[in-house]
């Protein structure tokens, strides 16, 4: 499924999600019915999970970034909390982690009564016992991109 054409599709896809069927077709030599059925298997069989926007928090006011690592009191409770992170709309990941704690949360948080408040909430999900917040000072390199070179023959 994923041939050089499909591969350089979704390099063009990670960098500019609005190209059209024509820009994609122009700049892997396909015509633009070809290239628009192209990008429909590659979104039907799961190489592309959505198609965004990336909004620039800062120009939006959100002045904090934190990393947060929940503690839990049990495995009882992880889903728990996996699921009360998915339907919060301030935290932007949620992963399980080793080491420290059992899950990790990327937030972004307009100030720091914003973050207190975010804090406040996380800690009266079931089964939190703690947290441990990391402020981000400055952010050097973030990105959505995936690296493909594994993939190409």
């Amino acid at each position: 499924m994923l041939d050089k054409v499909n591969l350089e599709i979704l390099r063009l896809l990670q960098k500019n999600a609005r190209m059209s069927a024509s820009e994609i077709g122009h700049a892997v030599g396909l015509s633009v019915p070809a290239a628009a059925e192209r990008v429909k298997k590659l979104k039907d069989s799961g190489f592309i999970k959505e198609f965004a926007t990336v909004l620039n928090p800062n120009e939006l006011g959100y002045d904090i970034t934190a990393f947060i690592v929940v503690d839990c009191t049990s495995s009882d409770l992880f889903d728990h909390v996996v699921e009360k992170a998915a339907q919060n709309k301030n935290v932007l990941e949620c992963n399980s982690i080793t080491v420290e704690g059992s899950h990790l949360l990327k937030t972004r948080a307009l100030n720091s009564e914003d973050l207190e408040m975010q804090l406040s909430k996380i800690h009266s999900w079931s089964g939190v016992v703690r947290t441990h917040t990391m402020y981000v000072l400055s952010t050097y390199k973030e990105t959505t991109e995936i690296a493909l070179m594994h993939l190409e023959h």
